[in-house]
């Protein structure tokens, strides 16, 4: 069946208002859609935030740390209090964030666009060690086994030992002949294999003791601009679940990496999974939810704008826009719950505290809402 735009009429009340939504050439009425349960905004910087640049992205965002956050501005690292927004420490950086800072343990992680990692204590503030891997990269930091693995722009894994910040080994995934697209899947470590996924479409499985490839799946090719490997790589029922932006989603067994069950989707831009449901956002809004078992579908809805981010939280899915529009759906159902729209890009890393989950702006504006 096609599949008609979806509608949205929103009334500016406080409080409960009637929604339409036209969807599956079907009127529905959601009489009870609230609206949205925001609970603060914190503004982390009232220079920009007056100055408002249009298009302001910041793609590293900000992470938590027990009651602290830990991201940049104007190029200065800092852990602040989100009780009484006290600065813990500052530290000067030669260059912005290049990825959502990992703090794991009493430690900060932080890469940079120079294509440093820095090693920080959390207490203090004070370098560990520094590494400098020539690329960049814009995933987050895996920590397991004693090592870091970060998976730069230029397709490279790199093992790293957590002590001394030396690096173990390399593995070359093959340059990209191309652009990248944002939201590239941040490595996945499984009982002694790391999991990666290229701007080609493929997957590699290396070993952790050595950085030898064990396998390499690459699907058959259509028409698309990119392949990138995007959202989450996902390990459920023993097999690897892998979302590419051509709209390719396959879940492949561990062992040799033949593929298990394939999807077709349109262009995907994000990926997120909670009790055996995969939840697939795509560039024409539409937001699949698929048994990870099999690969079928369970619903589909439309969002109206391109979706950037899915986080699956206990009792709601929050969908990020690629416009900025923050949207709260029912897992079960892809009932529409609640829409906002706090103005300027948000970040896909939301942070959770005191039952609030906060996304972060390019203006560096925290909104929360109530869990």
């Amino acid at each position: 069946m096609k599949l008609a735009p979806l509608f949205i009429i929103l009334f500016g009340a406080v409080g409960c208002s009637s929604l339409q939504v036209y969807q599956r050439n079907c009127v529905l009425t959601a009489d009870l859609l609230c609206s949205p349960p925001r609970a603060g905004m914190i503004k982390l910087s009232e220079p920009l935030d007056r100055e408002k640049p249009v298009g302001a992205i910041d793609p590293a965002g900000w992470s938590l740390a027990g009651d602290y956050i830990v991201g940049s501005i104007d190029n200065w690292l800092m852990a602040r209090s989100m009780a009484d927004g006290a600065i813990r420490w500052w530290y000067k950086l030669d260059t912005p964030l290049s990825a959502p800072v990992h703090v794991h343990d009493g430690k900060v992680y932080a890469g940079l666009r120079s294509g440093e990692l820095l090693k920080l204590d959390f207490a203090t503030g004070k370098t560990l060690w520094k590494v400098s891997l020539g690329r960049f990269f814009d995933r987050r930091v895996v920590v397991s086994n004693g090592l870091l693995f970060v998976f730069t722009v230029d397709q490279r894994l790199y093992a790293i030992e957590n002590g001394t910040g030396k690096v173990k080994w390399i593995y070359d995934a093959g340059s990209s002949p191309g652009l990248m697209v944002r939201g590239g899947a941040t490595p996945l470590v499984h009982k002694g294999y790391v999991y990666i996924g290229t701007s080609e479409g493929q997957v590699h499985s290396v070993r952790i003791d050595s950085g030898q490839l064990v396998w390499r799946h690459t699907p058959d090719f259509g028409w698309a601009r990119f392949y990138d490997v995007i959202g989450e790589l996902v390990m459920d029922n023993g097999r690897l679940i892998v979302a590419r932006n051509d709209g390719t989603i396959i879940a492949l067994t561990l062992e040799e990496g033949r593929e298990a069950w394939r999807a077709s989707l349109p262009n995907t831009t994000a990926s997120s999974w909670r009790s055996g449901i995969l939840f697939i956002g795509c560039i024409n809004g539409q937001l699949f939810a698929l048994d990870s078992k099999t690969g079928k579908e369970i619903w589909v809805t439309e969002l109206g704008q391109s979706i950037s981010g899915i986080v699956a939280g206990q009792k709601q899915l929050y969908v990020v826009g690629g416009s900025g529009r923050l949207s709260a759906v029912a897992p079960e159902s892809g009932r529409l719950i609640w829409v906002d729209n706090p103005g300027g890009i948000l970040s896909s890393h939301p942070i959770y505290h005191d039952k609030k989950i906060y996304f972060s702006s390019g203006l560096k504006v925290l909104y929360g809402y109530s869990i």
